[in-house]
């Protein structure tokens, strides 16, 4: 169990995607939204768990969730909390035990970033077994201009559902690491820091 709290800075949206997906991929390499082959059978026979663990409810706190599950394969629903002003972006890495494979078919459905979006990119990579996972969510700056952030009302809003599978019978956490790390607005790269909590779970199969 653990909870990664770290000071973060707000960023104008001209260098947003390229620091995001940066800073989500550093020390672990390349991006994009595949994750390694998918592997073989239905989680090996085993039946995994996620247990999201508590967040404070503070504005701005980043949680992961249970979501769907079925045998080996498991959803963790990535959410926000409000009330939050002109929420643009998040990106962040996950540190995933061994025998935890990200799947393809993570989704961006009812992320809280679509409604009126121009363009947005929901990024999400492991490069290799047991390395991070990498996870970018944010809207994108048209050339002709910004798409504004989204303001978010009190309680959880969902940003995207992440996909995985446990290979083997495993006992762990899935938490944020203290690395790259970002949540982002528009307006001014002169915006004052602010705490933001990533909150993660702990992973059982068997």
């Amino acid at each position: 169990m653990k909870r990664s709290t770290i000071p973060l800075r707000f960023v104008t949206l001209s260098a947003l995607a390229l620091t995001l997906l940066l800073a989500a991929a550093c020390g672990g390499g390349g991006s994009g939204s595949d994750p390694l082959p998918e592997p073989p059978g239905g989680g090996g026979g085993v039946t995994a768990t996620f247990t999201g663990d508590a967040n404070n409810g503070d504005p701005g706190d980043v949680s992961m969730e249970a979501g769907a599950s079925s045998g080996g394969d498991f959803d963790v629903d990535v959410k926000v909390n409000g009330p939050l002003v002109n929420l643009f972006g998040v990106a962040f890495r996950i540190d995933v035990p061994a025998d935890i494979r990200l799947l393809p078919g993570s989704s961006s459905n009812g992320s809280v970033l679509l409604p009126g979006a121009a363009s947005t990119i929901f990024d999400v990579s492991q490069t290799a077994v047991g390395e991070d996972v990498l996870v970018t969510a944010t809207r994108v700056q048209p050339q002709a201009g910004f798409d504004s952030g989204v303001d978010l009302a009190a309680g959880l809003s969902h940003l995207m559902t992440l996909r995985f599978r446990a290979t083997d019978a495993t006992a762990g956490n899935m938490n944020p690491t203290n690395t790259g790390q970002r949540q982002c607005d528009v307006p001014s790269e002169t915006c004052p820091n602010v705490v933001v909590v990533f909150t993660g779970g702990d992973i059982t199969a068997n």
